[in-house]
């Protein structure tokens, strides 16, 4: 098998052009952002509590019912 390779992937330029910043920009409100993540946490700490404790029911009743049957 030969390989070959492309001039592409082994080329050492740099690319020079300075970065630029938009004057435009808006910046995201970082408070906001934190907030919402805490937000969405806590809902699915709530989801994820609610799941288990059903499925704990479940198998507590199926217990109690399978001893007095």
């Amino acid at each position: 098998m030969n390989a070959q390779f492309k001039k592409k992937n082994f080329s050492l330029e740099v690319n020079q052009e300075p970065l630029r910043v938009k004057a435009n920009s808006v910046r995201p409100d970082i408070d906001h952002l934190i907030k919402r993540i805490m937000n969405d946490r806590r809902k699915q700490e709530r989801k994820n509590l609610s799941v288990f404790i059903a499925i704990l029911s479940l198998v507590v009743g199926s217990i109690i019912f399978s001893l007095y049957s």
